[in-house]
């Protein structure tokens, strides 16, 4: 239960990093990874879209490998 509250406060950091910068790809993946680890999978595909078209690379090639279109 600890675990899981540690990930819902990431997901918040992630959060306030987007709102200081919109553009930040890799909090957009950060949280996508940390959407994944809690099971929400719809929550991480929407963060690794948006990361990987803002750039990111690691968010193209999780999408790529998995078959899913930005």
């Amino acid at each position: 239960i600890i675990r899981i509250w540690r990930l819902y406060e990431v997901i918040e950091t992630f959060t306030n990093a987007i709102e200081l910068d919109p553009k930040l790809a890799v909090a957009y993946n950060n949280r996508g990874y940390t959407y994944k680890n809690l099971g929400n999978y719809k929550q991480a595909i929407r963060n690794f879209k948006i990361a990987a078209r803002l750039g990111h690379k690691d968010a193209q090639d999780y999408l790529r490998e998995e078959g899913i279109s930005r």
